[in-house]
């Protein structure tokens, strides 16, 4: 997008959200960051998605200053709440790594597990059926 286009778009989430109305925070909610979730209101969104677009509308400038090579975010701000506080931006030249998805083979263990499975509920049938019987034989 073309600075004006982020202006813009910047302007117009800031006009349209209240901070006072706002909410946006980041949970950890288990052990590592992995389990991590955002819980926010469309005004928290909106504004957080604004702080974001100033990142965007800055990194031209931010990435050619070797000094100045962070695009700080406000993350003290009333609306902003949680475990994880993202305090800036650090710009980069690296390309995302795509991952290959393996297929998961089945081995031939995990072919035998429905055999097995199913050769023990027989065997119950068969046990409760032969104890059966002799409970019925042995009664009468």
């Amino acid at each position: 997008m073309k600075q004006e286009e982020l202006d813009e778009l910047i302007n117009k989430l800031e006009r349209s959200s209240s901070p006072t109305d706002a909410y946006f925070a980041i949970y950890q909610y288990g052990g590592g960051p992995d389990e991590s979730y955002v819980k926010a209101n469309k005004e928290g969104l909106e504004l957080f998605a604004a702080q974001l677009l100033k990142a965007s509308r800055d990194y031209d400038k931010i990435i050619v200053d070797k000094e100045k090579n962070i695009i700080p975010l406000n993350y003290t701000e009333q609306w902003i709440d949680g475990d994880i506080f993202i305090q800036y931006v650090e710009p980069t030249t690296e390309k995302g790594k795509l991952v290959k998805e393996e297929k998961y083979k089945e081995t031939f263990v995990d072919k035998l597990v429905p055999i097995g499975c199913f050769t023990i509920l027989i065997l119950l049938l068969i046990s409760t059926i032969v104890g059966l019987v002799s409970i019925f034989k042995f009664i009468f």
